[in-house]
């Protein structure tokens, strides 16, 4: 398992170890019975995850990042302020929100220490797994240059980004007409309803996949909704050190239409 494979686990696992609290955040009335329960099999659970997690994580070829591996624990630990029968749900929640923020941005200052990735075909899995954990390491923002974009991008890939980093999809225009375009259109309505301010479509003429996460680029070696079906895939970091490919790509988005995607769902054919 990658690096990238292992961020994400750690991530699933995080929600996980979170939702209970979660959910007693919003449960009313708040029993203190409850509490001790929860807290007690936090604290169980979250010694679980730092050990068989967080720890192997934070060793980095033979080197052990032992305070960035302290500070996330440190951080996890941070949750038992919230399992409070006493404080309003308001403050409570918007004071997990904040820790949850505080965790992610901590697991995301480790490397990656990412290298080229060869997928053979008829791998389709595997190249899911893969790119599903780049989609959801985005912390900002996620751009997909595709010029055959599918609905299978929108609940493969794009639903693991959080509702906060901006995504952006960059394709052709016919992807969006006719009766296929009917069906991409109406998975993508139902994803910009609920992301209006997080989620633009653009238009574009241009053949090479890429895609680029927090201003990291990679190179894909096909569309994404073919990604190992048949053929083999790839997956490159570019090493981008002068920033051209990353200008190059801006310089395209720049130039690109935006498409206002109509309320009724519907495109002409």
């Amino acid at each position: 398992m990658g690096r990238l494979e292992q961020r994400d686990e750690l991530f699933t696992a995080l929600g996980f170890l979170l939702d209970p609290l979660r959910r007693f955040i919003e449960s009313e009335p708040r029993s203190e019975l409850e509490a001790s329960v929860l807290r007690a099999r936090f604290d169980h659970e979250s010694g679980e995850f730092h050990q068989l997690l967080v720890r192997p994580f934070c060793q980095i070829s033979g080197l052990e990042y032992a305070t960035e591996q302290s500070r996330i624990c440190n951080l996890v630990q941070g949750f038992v302020s919230c399992f409070s029968c006493t404080t309003e749900r308001v403050p409570l929640r918007v004071g997990f929100a904040t820790q949850v923020q505080q965790v992610h941005r901590a697991i995301r200052l480790l490397p990656l220490d990412e290298q080229p990735i060869s997928i053979p075909g008829c791998w389709p899995f595997t190249a899911y797994m893969k790119l599903r954990a780049l989609f959801a390491s985005a912390a900002t923002t996620v751009t997909v240059f595709d010029p055959y974009v599918g609905p299978q991008v929108y609940y493969r890939y794009l639903c693991q980004v959080d509702p906060g980093v901006m995504s952006i999809v960059v394709t052709q225009k016919p992807q969006f007409t006719g009766t296929r375009g009917n069906e991409l259109l109406a998975v993508c309505q139902a994803f910009q309803a609920e992301r209006p301010r997080t989620h633009q479509v653009q238009f574009a003429e241009f053949h090479d996949r890429h895609l680029m996460v927090d201003g990291n680029v990679y190179s894909l070696g096909g569309s994404l909704k073919d990604a190992a079906f048949r053929d083999a895939y790839s997956i490159i970091p570019v090493n981008d050190d002068d920033g051209s490919v990353a200008r190059t790509l801006t310089d395209l988005l720049s130039r690109a239409e935006p498409y206002v995607i109509p309320e009724n769902g519907k495109v002409n054919p």
